[in-house]
């Protein structure tokens, strides 16, 4: 189990600069994950909510699934970097090391850091309660993350690409489902 303050950030590699074009051909993207199994309450139902909404209205790249790894096709080898910011009360590195071959909703982070190499900044926003056990030494080829348990940690109005996701084997409350429900009809309207 790791321990560690709010805001808690390992910066793996020194920042490039900041900008969709950073430099002569370096692209960024910011992506939006949620996983609304993050909802444990209807306090946090309100809060994702009131989070969210503003974000998506008028958003023209916004993807929804029930699994959190059909997340893959969002990173493409055409971008130098990538901002991640994930609400999700799983981390989503891995949690089985035997199953690793196969890439599911419990390990796609881990499988993405290995393809794009130092071009991921994580950030996760996760429960107090969530499972932090994670081997640090394992997310070296990440270029940086951060851990924090509160949703306004997430200062950035925009994002390039939104993923939502319901993950309804996980979700431990009947918000998470309700939430991912709400969304979908927004989006689809």
């Amino acid at each position: 189990m790791v321990s560690r303050p709010a805001g808690w950030m390992v910066n793996l590699e020194p920042e490039v600069g900041e900008g969709r074009e950073t430099g002569l051909h370096f692209k960024k993207l910011d992506i939006l994950s949620i996983d609304f199994d993050w909802i444990l309450n209807l306090r946090q139902q309100v809060e994702l909510l009131s989070f969210l909404i503003p974000k998506i209205n008028n958003h023209k790249n916004i993807t929804m699934s029930l699994s959190h790894d059909k997340i893959y096709p969002l990173f493409t080898h055409d971008i130098n970097e990538f901002n991640l910011f994930n609400v999700d009360h799983h981390h989503d590195f891995y949690y089985d090391k035997s199953k690793l071959n196969v890439l599911n909703e419990g390990n796609w982070l881990y499988h993405l850091s290995r393809i794009f190499k130092k071009r991921i900044n994580y950030i996760w926003i996760n429960n107090t309660n969530s499972d932090m056990s994670i081997d640090l030494r394992e997310m070296e080829n990440l270029k940086s993350y951060r851990f924090d348990y509160q949703l306004s940690f997430i200062k950035q109005k925009t994002f390039d690409k939104i993923f939502l996701c319901c993950s309804p084997d996980y979700a431990m409350s009947h918000e998470a489902v309700a939430s991912y429900k709400i969304i979908e009809s927004i989006v689809k309207s």
